[in-house]
């Protein structure tokens, strides 16, 4: 499924707006508060949403982060985010290659030690630490790889 880069960018900024709002809304209530808890974990799951908007292609109209951001793609050779015949899409067979699985399984590896680790120092796996970031990161790269868990061969 294709999405315009113009309606993904309008995700990107309502995405944005609505996270602004919810920070605002977790310094508004008491410290500690049930709300508070809350508002800090839809925050989480925005900065999340976001991320995966801006892996997906969306750009934020930060003018300034998107000059930072082509600089470094400039130094390291990738093409001009403006340039719209440079966005081409990737080739399937580049999404389960052997390089793009070593990565997914590596990065379940450092998921699976990560939650060991904070299982040692009691934190739970629900208690927003590291675990539920890179177990999320390791998700989207076996799906990429190997496909999705239920239409895996």
């Amino acid at each position: 499924m294709l999405i315009a880069q113009d309606d993904l960018d309008a995700l990107h900024r309502d995405a944005l707006r609505v996270n602004r709002a919810v920070i605002k809304g977790a310094f508004a209530v008491p410290e500690g508060s049930e709300a508070q808890t809350a508002l800090l974990e839809a925050q989480t799951r925005l900065k999340r949403i976001l991320k995966r908007l801006e892996v997906c292609g969306a750009i934020d109209e930060d003018s300034e982060r998107r000059e930072r951001l082509q600089d470094e793609l400039d130094s390291i050779g990738f093409p001009d985010l403006e340039d719209p015949e440079d966005r081409r899409p990737h080739a399937l067979e580049l999404l389960s290659s052997p390089a793009a699985k070593r990565y997914a399984e590596a990065c379940r590896a450092v998921a699976e030690a990560c939650r060991v680790m904070e299982m040692e120092r009691g934190i739970s796996p629900d208690d927003g630490g590291f675990t539920e970031w890179l177990d999320l990161m390791a998700r989207d790269a076996e799906n990429e790889a190997f496909g999705m868990l239920g239409l895996r061969e």
